[in-house]
């Protein structure tokens, strides 16, 4: 059986346009713990959750219909290989058709094979269809808390 990575798909009745901004403010949906810029193209961020983070370069960016992150340094406290997010890719491709805009999110190289998988695939289902979701209907989202 071949290994597939963790995807998911959000829908919406709002535009393309107003998706892309909200993934884009990664502080107000993933967590307040935000370091740096992720709005042009090149940009380094780092994302903290207690003792574990996450430095993540915008390698692909174009407007309303694709981000794309590659993480470049991971520390995850709670596994064995603290550093198995390294170079994964965050993938979420934008599409609107009629009143409907679909994300498709995909994180290339969240495998079943690593050892976070099952908690990291919780959180992001967590992080996507709850708070980037809530954030783009309603304009608040649930993301960590700033510490």
């Amino acid at each position: 059986m071949q290994n597939q990575s963790y995807n998911t798909t959000i829908k919406t009745l709002k535009p393309a346009q107003k998706v892309f901004n909200k993934i884009n403010e990664t502080d107000k949906w993933w967590t307040a713990n935000f370091e740096g810029s992720n709005s042009v193209l090149g940009d380094t961020f780092k994302v903290t959750f207690g003792d574990t983070y996450m430095e993540l370069k915008v390698v692909e960016l174009i407007e309303n219909e694709k981000i794309t992150w590659l993480v470049t340094n991971s520390h995850k406290h709670f596994v064995n290989k603290t550093n198995e997010w390294n170079d994964t890719t965050i993938n979420f491709k934008i599409t609107e058709e009629g009143d409907t805009t679909t994300v498709m999110f995909e994180h290339i190289g969240l495998e079943n094979t690593l050892e976070c998988y099952e908690i990291c695939c919780n959180g992001w289902n967590t992080y996507l269809q709850s708070s980037l979701k809530d954030l783009i209907n309603t304009g608040t989202g649930l993301p960590d808390k700033k510490v």
